[in-house]
């Protein structure tokens, strides 16, 4: 690992959304009670920094070192930091304030990279409440992809839906929530049945333990397919990202008191149709919107990833000067996996 930069402190700032970020120097913080401060290792990319930069998040404030992913290495704790220690390696939680229980609204009003600065930069003070150990057979660079996508993904498999085995998922694309969704739910001993527009995605679905794999753009009906796989009954949990162009089929797909994770919104928001009461009705359907989740949902996460040893799937490494291209990428959707930006040298 290299030596920890002291000067000068290198920041991306945006000052409003749509315009170019741009490089500032800033003084390493200082740490109040209660607080660590990190130097960031690396960041990844999130659908959510991509509405963030355009202007399309709401409650941002302006201006704003993005990005809500994260992993870093403490310089300085302050006082009541708990058990961290100086040297330690940790995940910020994508909610400062979300240490542990169900979703509150005072858990979730300030997120890293909207009202408080993100991790395009390479000291940040953060909230040592909510710090989590990073998996300790990771690089930094992998459990910088965690705290966004992996644990929206976790919270949905393993949480919410409580996939076990046996269970047949339904899995939406090869993006960062889906890959991670697909191994968290092989982890657990489903039946993943894996959508997508992309022959070559869909291949490296079959590498991580896809059992089923539909190409939608030959074959649009995939609700169908999913039918026919299950024998009518239906799949116990849909993986939702795509928002109101997908909304209908997964309720199609789904099996009587099935559930439905709403975690992203690709083909846009809004109701698809009034008519989409009556099935979610009369199925009994849980349909479940996932932001994120909390600290104790991430410390549980990143157990089970130590214990099995599993790995994130990352698409492309950028350096911190190439951000803006990174973003590209994301925009562009055709990567797989995570997108990662190494602030210090990969490590």
């Amino acid at each position: 690992m290299s030596a920890p930069r002291l000067t000068p402190a290198r920041a991306l700032v945006l000052e409003r959304p749509g315009e170019p970020m741009q490089r500032v120097t800033r003084a390493i913080p200082s740490p109040a009670r209660g607080q660590a401060v990190v130097r960031v290792l690396a960041t990844a990319v999130n659908f959510h920094d991509v509405l963030n930069v355009s202007g399309l998040q709401p409650n941002v404030t302006w201006p704003r070192v993005p990005f809500s992913d994260n992993c870093g290495e403490i310089i300085a704790v302050g006082e009541g930091a708990g058990p961290w220690r100086t040297g330690d390696r940790v995940i910020a939680n994508f909610f400062p304030d979300w240490v542990d229980g169900r979703p509150q609204p005072a858990y979730c009003d300030v997120v890293y990279g909207d009202q408080i600065d993100g991790f395009l930069q390479d000291f940040n003070v953060v909230d040592a409440r909510t710090l989590v150990r990073a998996p300790s057979h990771l690089s930094a660079a992998e459990s910088a992809t965690l705290a966004c996508a992996g644990l929206a993904a976790w919270r949905c498999v393993a949480v919410e839906a409580q996939v076990q085995t046996g269970s047949v998922v339904v899995i939406q694309g090869t993006g960062g929530v889906a890959l991670f969704a697909l191994q968290f739910a092989k982890l657990l001993g489903a039946e993943v049945i894996l959508i997508s527009s992309s022959d070559r995605k869909l291949d490296k679905g079959r590498g991580l333990g896809a059992d089923h794999l539909h190409n939608y753009s030959r074959e649009p009906a995939w609700d169908q397919r999913v039918l026919e796989i299950t024998g009518g009954r239906g799949a116990d949990l849909i993986v939702e990202v795509g928002g109101a162009g997908t909304l209908m089929r997964s309720i199609n797909a789904t099996r009587m008191d099935g559930h439905i994770s709403v975690i992203g919104v690709r083909t846009g928001f809004g109701v698809t149709t009034p008519m989409a009461v009556e099935p979610v009705l009369m199925k009994n359907l849980t349909l479940r919107g996932i932001t994120v989740g909390s600290a104790n949902d991430l410390r549980l996460m990143c157990r089970a990833m130590e214990l099995h040893q599993l790995r994130p799937v990352i698409d492309r490494h950028y350096p911190f000067e190439d951000a803006a291209a990174a973003i590209a990428l994301m925009q562009s959707q055709s990567h797989i996996g995570k997108i990662v930006i190494d602030v210090e040298s990969r490590t």
